[in-house]
């Protein structure tokens, strides 16, 4: 089976976790463009940085659910953006496992969300 050399492997794994997620978004998850045939560096609300995802900016685009868990695999995640949708549940555990995050209060809206005090500890 031939390799695609255009599509680093790490960023294919990142790519299959972004997949998964949108998949288990709710609400408005069909304005996400993320399938396999774009690459990820178009992706909207996605930025890469040396072959893996480092951003990821989803606010106001009037998701609905839960806050996916599969987010913590994403491992040089830097930043995480998930204001003004309609997200509901604790903050996973898992985001407290991402060593690169860095947190800005404001971007966690508390409304209606329970927050991990595994992850509350982890960032502050």
């Amino acid at each position: 089976m031939a390799k695609n050399i255009t599509t680093p492997q790490i960023i294919k794994h990142d790519c299959q976790i972004l997949l998964r997620i949108k998949d288990t978004l709710q609400g408005n998850a069909d304005v996400l463009n993320w399938h396999e045939d774009l690459p990820a560096s178009e992706w909207i609300g996605v930025s890469v940085a040396n072959h893996r995802v480092v951003q990821l900016d989803l606010r106001a685009k009037q998701l609905t659910g839960k806050i996916p868990s599969e987010l913590g695999k994403l491992d040089k995640l830097k930043y995480l953006d998930l204001s003004n949708n309609f997200l509901k549940g604790a903050i996973p555990a898992e985001l407290g496992d991402l060593a690169n995050l860095q947190v800005r209060k404001q971007r966690i809206p508390a409304r209606g969300l329970k927050l991990s005090l595994r992850f509350f500890i982890r960032v502050v």
